[in-house]
């Protein structure tokens, strides 16, 4: 398939009413979306063998859908850290970073790397995306030993209620996924999200709550899945 048969197939499902407030969502991001929902972007890239040049087509699109796309079909093994600085770097990005990081980078070969030069930088964009690639370690890799994960519960609770609000929420996030791996990192995960407090978002410019982990972790659906 190539990228002018998927961009008719994309257009064909664009999702009119939803494209009207297009705008109020994204800002002054330098492309459009037909809003195609995500069951029905996953359904398309089903169709498609992962192709690294062709995801790098689908990027270039000023087309969110298209992007998003791209993230799906990408071949890991071929991405290197030149292509993914470029990406991140381009404005509107953190319309497209949840996607980018659970679909694309958690397929790299060096996600480890990445995660832990990432949370070392300032740039919010990039400790989002660290944040987020920590989750997803938490939740993917059981060789992991809990002192792994020890410094950054500390820097979760020192750090979370001054940070940018979508970096805060990835690490909000990401404290609810060290907190499922077992008992002994739980309980270390209820103490900083106990001394956290509430943690309050910004979502499409209205603040709101966000997942309140003390109650997450406390869950008897969690409790019952950790040893």
């Amino acid at each position: 398939m190539d990228t002018s048969k998927i961009m008719r197939s994309l257009k064909g499902k664009r999702n009119v009413r939803a494209m009207k407030s297009w705008k109020s969502i994204a800002g002054d991001a330098p492309f459009d979306s037909y809003c195609i929902g995500p069951l029905d972007l996953k359904k398309i890239a089903s169709k498609i063998e992962p192709n690294h040049e062709l995801s790098l087509a689908l990027w270039a699109e000023p087309l969110f859908d298209a992007k998003t796309l791209a993230t799906y079909i990408e071949e890991g093994d071929k991405v290197t850290r030149e292509q993914i600085e470029n990406q991140i770097s381009e404005p509107g990005f953190w319309l497209l970073a949840h996607s980018y990081c659970n679909n694309l980078l958690k397929k790299v070969p060096f996600k480890q790397e990445l995660m832990e030069e990432w949370l070392m930088e300032e740039e919010p964009t990039k400790r989002r995306c660290g944040f987020m690639l920590l989750y997803d370690l938490a939740k993917t890799d059981p060789n992991l030993e809990d002192f792994y994960f020890e410094p950054y519960l500390d820097m979760i609770e020192a750090e979370l209620q001054m940070e940018d609000n979508h970096v805060k929420d990835a690490m909000n996030n990401a404290l609810s996924m060290i907190g499922q791996r077992n008992k002994n990192l739980n309980e270390r995960a209820l103490s900083v999200a106990r001394n956290i407090g509430k943690v309050y978002v910004t979502y499409n410019g209205q603040p709101c709550e966000a997942m309140d982990c003390v109650k997450h972790l406390t869950s008897p659906i969690v409790q019952s899945m950790i040893v």
